[in-house]
């Protein structure tokens, strides 16, 4: 018996080491995209909404389709290269306005400051 789309999909993300959030990010789309489709509120993606995470999941487009349970080979590392916690950041930073964006950016670079500023007083 073949699992369910939203079972395979969850299979897989911990197969790869990603979260939902962190995929969907990878695939260009809301961080939600994924956790949506897992929910049933989205239907199945198509055109290259579905190559995109067919990519970011590492397997075939009929993935996707009902009834798929062909074996799938041991992921390669991602190529993003990102920790989840900075695709989070960056999709967080992409959601704020425009007029947000910039005072966010300068938060962030004080604090960054800050913590630099207290390692090298630590030795």
């Amino acid at each position: 018996m073949t699992k369910p789309l939203s079972e395979r999909i969850t299979d897989r993300l911990a197969e790869i080491g990603l979260t939902p959030n962190g995929a969907s990010i990878l695939a260009g789309k809301h961080r939600d995209f994924i956790r949506n489709i897992q929910r049933g509120m989205v239907k199945i993606p198509r055109g290259d909404n579905l190559l995109k995470l067919a990519e970011v999941l590492q397997v075939p487009p009929s993935f996707f389709a009902d009834g798929f349970d062909t074996p799938l080979p041991k992921p390669a590392p991602h190529p993003s290269g990102m920790e989840d916690w900075k695709l989070k950041a960056i999709a967080d930073l992409d959601e704020l306005p425009p007029s947000q964006k910039e005072s966010f950016l300068e938060e962030l670079r004080a604090l960054a400051d800050a913590a630099r500023a207290r390692k090298k007083r630590a030795g």
